[in-house]
This record gives C-alpha cells, sequence and structure tokens, in this order.
C-alpha cells in the first residue's frame, strides 16, 4: 500500500473509506560489492556468496534476509558494483571482511544513504522533519545560514 498525501487523505474521509495507519519499518542497510565480474548475473552473485562464504555467514537465513537493489555499473569495464539490501546481523558478518564472489574476492562497503539535515545540520533527518527553529550556519555554527555568516571571509570554517 503506498502512503497518502494529506490531501488525499482528506478526500477519503469525507468519502467515508478505510483509511489505517502502520508504523514504517526501518529500512535494512544496503551493501555494495566492488568489481565483481559483469558475467556474473544477479542470481549467480548471491549464490556465489551463499556457497562460497558460508564461514562468515553461518547460521543466518539468506532467503529472508538478502534482497538485491539496483546496480552501480561502470562503463565500458568488465566489472560492476551490485548493491545488495541485507539483514543488520548479514551486515555485520560481510562488512568486515572481503567476501568471495566466483573466482574473486572483493571488498564490500557501505551503501547506506546518509541524510543531513540543512537547517540543523545534524544527520538522520532532513530540513522538512526538523525539530530546531533556527537555522544554523555550516561555517561558524551561528544562529544564522551561511550565505549570511558575518565571518565567512575573515574566519576559517569551525566545526559546529
Amino acid at each position: 500500500m503506498r502512503p497518502m498525501t494529506l490531501s488525499a487523505s482528506r478526500r477519503a474521509l469525507k468519502l467515508n473509506l478505510k483509511i489505517s495507519a502502520s508504523k514504517p519499518e526501518p529500512s535494512l542497510p544496503l551493501i555494495i560489492i566492488r568489481d565483481v565480474l559483469k558475467v556474473n548475473s544477479d542470481a549467480q552473485i548471491v549464490e556465489s556468496l551463499k556457497r562460497q562464504n558460508g564461514h562468515t555467514t553461518e547460521g543466518l537465513d539468506w532467503e529472508r534476509s538478502r534482497r538485491e537493489s539496483a546496480t552501480a555499473d561502470v562503463r565500458e569495464t568488465p566489472e560492476c558494483h551490485p548493491v545488495l539490501e541485507v539483514s543488520p546481523a548479514l551486515y555485520t558478518r560481510l562488512i568486515k571482511p572481503a567476501t568471495y564472489v566466483g573466482l574473486q574476492r572483493r571488498p564490500v562497503w557501505d551503501q547506506s544513504p546518509l541524510v543531513q539535515c540543512s537547517r540543523c545540520l545534524g544527520f538522520g533527518h532532513s530540513k522538512k522533519w526538523c525539530r530546531e527553529q533556527n537555522d544554523k550556519c555550516a561555517h561558524c555554527g551561528g544562529d544564522h545560514t551561511g550565505p549570511t555568516c558575518p565571518d565567512r571571509k575573515a574566519a576559517q570554517p569551525q566545526s559546529a
């Protein structure tokens, strides 16, 4: 079920349609496996991960925990960078050591998106969901925006 906008939910209430609300599920962490040969299909990559990395992922349920999300493709090279959505337990076991895919030992990196608020400069939310009332300067940390900062040209940036 896709999320409804405020105007769509008001129309549904006027028409006496049933609306249900639920808590959003947390997104699973993403990993990227660097420089995997393109001759491997997505199914072959996942099967190879299961079979060749059993010592690392022993006791984890692969069927429930992994899902292909996308492939970051490198142009005109024989490699690609598959991006997988995995369970947190599988993420912690795969992110530290390199993994075996086919005949290669490949590094695994974190690919989870990083969101930074432009109002308070905090992480994990955007300006739309920020609870702060005043903007914070990215240059000096004061209660003003970066373009209006009096110290912008005079002083070095400070960590906020």
